[in-house]
């Protein structure tokens, strides 16, 4: 129990973080979606975006 309780905390906080980081990164990649969108001249940022993902 005193394991499992010194563990948990750990692998909450590094869950949260990866979550986090994922949500942060979404968030960025569909401000730059919406902003290469809005200003077709910047295509390069999408042709980029597509290529990574």
């Amino acid at each position: 129990m005193s394991v499992r309780h010194l563990i948990y905390p750990v692998l909450s906080e590094n869950v949260d973080s990866i979550v986090l980081n994922s949500v942060l990164c979404v968030i960025s990649y569909l401000l730059l979606y919406v902003r290469s969108l809005n200003h077709p001249e910047k295509n390069r940022v999408t042709e980029l975006m597509q290529a990574l993902f």
